[in-house]
């Protein structure tokens, strides 16, 4: 199975918000099992919880807490070494990853730019609108990317819902 990481500074929004988001939409495609997906801090000792605000965005658009388990993790080098494609929320995040792996968010979807923290605006739900549209834009790039070697993309997979 082939790995994808979405990381930001503490791990308790923008990171976590996309690793729920692409889950939620290879579920609703029957692609759950393509790939996985997770993500990281770059902060070393990120809190024990997703933010309040990132729970409230994710609830409301999917109907339930999808991170109220979620632990905080800090990236680490065993967590980069499994992961074949690395996504960061803004430029800045990218820096000492590995360049031949390592995509804003924004870039992987074709545009440019930083995912706001939606801390600093308290706008979590522009956030997740967001990082749900370039998921979407960047979803035909991480199914090509991410399949394995000489295996075609199924037939059945819709990526326009």
């Amino acid at each position: 199975m082939r790995h994808v990481l979405f990381i930001c500074d503490s791990n308790t929004c923008r990171s976590p918000i996309a690793r729920t988001v692409l889950e939620r939409m290879l579920a609703e495609r029957g692609l759950q099992n393509l790939m996985a997906v997770d993500s990281a801090a770059l902060d070393t000792s990120p809190p024990t919880s997703a933010s309040k605000g990132a729970k409230k965005a994710i609830t409301g658009t999917y109907g339930s807490d999808l991170l109220a388990q979620y632990p905080p993790k800090p990236v680490s080098d065993e967590l980069l070494a499994a992961t074949d494609v690395i996504l960061t929320m803004e430029r800045d995040q990218t820096k000492g990853m590995p360049a031949d792996r390592t995509f804003t968010l924004r870039e992987y979807a074709g545009s440019s730019g930083d995912i706001d923290d939606p801390a600093f605006s308290q706008d979590y739900e522009d956030c997740i609108r967001d990082i749900r549209s370039c998921i979407e834009a960047a979803l035909p790039r991480l199914l090509a990317d991410l399949k394995p070697a000489g295996e075609p993309q199924p037939p059945d997979a819709d990526l326009s819902s």
